[in-house]
Order: C-alpha cells, then structure tokens, then sequence
C-alpha cells in the first residue's frame, strides 16, 4: 500500500521554466466534482433520474504568510490580481529533485485557458501564533495526475 508522506508535499509555479516551490505551505487540498443533472420524466414511479454533468476541480493551499517569497506567493497574489489562470502549476504529493527518485503530482492540462483561477486569499494573524495565509483556486479545464520519474541531467 502506498504511504506518501506529507513533509514531501508542495506547490510549484513556472513549472516549465524555473520551477519555484511556495514556501511556507503546510496543507493543499484539491476536490474532484461533477455536477449532477436531474432528468425526470412522467411515468417513471417517482423515482427520479440524473445524468453526470460538467467535472471540475477546486482547492485551497494554507501556510504561514511569508512577504519575501516572491517567486511563490508573490506569483500567486499576481495571479487574483490580474484574473489571468496559471497554467504552470504543480499540486506535488511527493516532490524531489534527486535524479531516479519517483515522484507524483496533479496539473492542469495543457490547452488554451486551462488552469487554476485563484478566487480567494485570506490572510489571519494571532496573539499566540504567526501570519497565516490560505489561497483557494477553481480550475479553469482538465486536471491530469502524474506519475514520472526525476530525470538525469
């Protein structure tokens, strides 16, 4: 049985540049849905009818508040502010660089408009603890699960 331990976890941006991880994330969740349409018709007993209907996905990073990630974060709050989807971004539950490690990870697909669209950032602080932020996204398109290995340089 597989076992994926959450200290390898991250997300990434640029991801076919320079990939950047955003720091400080300690939690991502990324929900699968589709809606379900109802079909009924006359005649039918009262029971009711549904179709599948359009998929999508939606999720949220949360973390500690950093200013100075400007290759992560920064990326992130760039991306509400202008509206625009990021299509280079990687959900990873396990990360490595370490060339032959296995490694794996959802995206969107490629394709024109495909992305995440980030809908919400909440920031929060306490008396007893440190900055806290929380990104959450509606992908825009198809998302793909990955499984690769690290290549060889």
């Amino acid at each position: 049985m597989a076992k994926l331990k959450g200290r390898y976890a991250c997300a990434t941006v640029n991801a076919s540049t320079t990939e950047a991880v955003v720091a400080e994330l300690n939690k991502q969740d990324l929900d699968r849905s589709s809606d379900v349409l109802n079909t009924p018709v006359f005649g039918n007993d009262g029971w009711g009818r549904a179709t599948a209907g359009t998929k999508k996905y939606a999720g949220t990073f949360d973390g500690y508040f950093d200013p100075t990630d400007t290759t992560g974060q920064a990326v992130l709050f760039a991306a509400w502010e202008s509206g625009e989807p990021i299509n280079d971004i990687r959900f990873y539950y396990k990360y490595s660089v370490t060339p032959g490690e296995t490694i794996h990870y959802d995206k969107p697909s490629t394709g024109d408009g495909n992305g995440v669209i980030i809908t919400n950032i909440r920031k929060s602080i306490d008396v007893n603890g440190v900055g806290e932020i929380s990104f959450s996204y509606e992908g825009s398109g198809p998302v793909e699960s990955v499984t690769e290995t690290v290549p060889t340089p």
